[in-house]
């Protein structure tokens, strides 16, 4: 009995049904070769030891302005305060009604803000999205991780500004040096003596902005006692 075209049938059928990585999985494998910085990041963050993986954050609906399709699985590039409450509500809630969130450039007031285009990483802007292009962002409008950022979703500001991206680090986000990047950064310095935009602190002072700021959690109170 010849066999030679039962194997051939056998074979073409294992491989016609071989499972294949399912999205999720296969951007781990991807990113890992393509953006190793991006996956060593992750990897050493609280998401990857809750198996919190890519697409459990990029994952968009086809309708959705800013998402395309990528390596078989509708993503966007935004992460928005509204994707991080499904499993952060309380925090997203806060960030919301906080001074930060509406800390957006204002293009029509852009005398008072100065020019957008270097406000944004602090502020935040509109304008994110450009249909024409691949990511359906516009080229100008990324990186754009300001505070007070304008997201198609409705939601303001990016979790990002404070927690930085795919590490998500809690411990970075209440050091000193996060909040100096963007409150120092063209403006008066707090807290340095007389005349600033904020009291003076004796020399030897070791307080965190978040130990008097952090009142409102993530609201991030923006006057505080001592």
């Amino acid at each position: 009995m010849n066999l030679g075209p039962l194997l051939v049938v056998l074979l073409t059928w294992a491989i016609a049904t071989q499972a294949t990585p399912a999205p999720k999985g296969a951007c781990l494998v991807c990113h890992k070769l393509r953006t190793p910085e991006l996956y060593e990041s992750w990897l050493g963050s609280s998401h990857a030891r809750h198996n919190v993986t890519c697409l459990d954050c990029h994952e968009a609906a086809p309708d959705e302005p800013d998402a395309y399709e990528h390596g078989g699985a509708w993503v966007s590039l935004l992460v928005t305060p509204q994707d991080c409450a499904g499993c952060h509500l309380p925090e997203s809630s806060q960030y919301q009604a906080s001074k930060h969130a509406f800390a957006a450039v204002d293009p029509k007031r852009a005398g008072d803000w100065g020019d957008p285009a270097e406000c944004k990483n602090c502020h935040g802007s509109p304008g994110l999205l450009d249909p024409s292009t691949p990511t359906r962002l516009a080229s100008g409008a990324w990186p754009d991780r300001g505070a007070g950022r304008m997201n198609p979703d409705g939601s303001l500001g990016s979790c990002s500004a404070c927690h930085v991206d795919h590490a998500f680090d809690t411990r970075r986000a209440r050091g000193v040096k996060t909040c100096i990047d963007c409150h120092s950064r063209g403006h008066l310095p707090h807290h340095p003596g007389s005349g600033s935009a904020g009291p003076e602190l004796p020399a030897n002072e070791q307080r965190t902005c978040i130990q008097c700021h952090g009142s409102l959690g993530h609201g991030g109170a923006p006057r505080a006692g001592r």
